[in-house]
């Protein structure tokens, strides 16, 4: 009797032994699951949160000195509205309405966060943005360069059958430099547009400037036009700005 008591206490421990030790694996098991579920999700919207941000910054490139208008913020003329100008640290620089705006400069290479943030406007207009906020990030380039397309020289004349054979150009260009730099002028891009228009444009003279002042570009034009037919000349700076030339007369 003794012993069937013995053995019974042995098999009710046993039961205990195995219950206590599934319990603390399920237990471990759950915990560990809800664990990686939680780091899951967190990662997860972490992303979705730096996506959607990303996707939310308008990026707008220009250089030292320079001004933006109604277009690269996405603004009509005669809509209201509020900005500030921050560091990437989140530091506010400058706060203001759209009359401070327009007279502001981007004096100092670098990059910036730029809120808009519309008014309600007064009126019944189709466009009113009021509410509306723009964010964008606005890369302040420490070089500029100005073709003055009024002063370029074509060394024969600009037609068809003188294309065939290539027709150079000069123009000049000023370059302005907010502190020691280097721009190579093989990094423009020379484009002639117009109706059944294939020429390719090449720098002739392409140099590395270091120095701030009056530069002067040579292009050879090569290739077919049509008679009768009006072209264009787009100049496309290191930033990808353009400046276009309009020929005046037909080929």
């Amino acid at each position: 009797m003794h012993v069937e008591s013995s053995l019974a206490k042995n098999d009710s421990s046993k039961s205990q032994l195995y219950f206590s030790t599934f319990m603390q694996n399920f237990y471990f098991k759950s915990c560990s699951r809800i664990f990686l579920i939680l780091v899951i999700f967190f990662f997860s919207t972490t992303k979705f949160n730096a996506q959607s941000s990303n996707a939310a910054l308008n990026k707008i490139s220009l250089t030292f000195n320079g001004q933006l208008g109604f277009r690269e913020i996405k603004m009509h003329q005669g809509d209201q509205f509020n900005w500030s100008l921050s560091d990437t640290n989140q530091n506010v620089l400058i706060t203001g309405n759209q009359a401070t705006f327009f007279d502001y400069h981007f004096s100092i290479p670098g990059n910036y966060i730029l809120q808009v943030t519309a008014l309600p406007s007064a009126g019944h207009s189709e466009c009113n943005h009021g509410g509306d906020s723009g964010l964008f990030e606005v890369s302040v380039s420490a070089l500029r360069v100005v073709f003055d397309i009024s002063q370029i020289t074509f060394l024969s004349t600009l037609d068809a059958s003188h294309l065939v054979q290539g027709v150079d150009f000069t123009i000049p260009m000023q370059v302005s430099m907010f502190n020691t730099q280097s721009l190579n002028t093989s990094s423009f891009k020379i484009r002639m547009q117009g109706v059944d228009c294939s020429v390719q444009a090449n720098i002739l003279n392409p140099q590395i400037i270091q120095t701030s002042g009056n530069y002067e570009l040579k292009v050879h034009l090569q290739g077919q036009a049509k008679d009768q037919s009006y072209i264009m000349i787009d100049f496309i700076d290191h930033l990808g700005n353009i400046s276009t030339y309009y020929h005046p007369t037909e080929l």
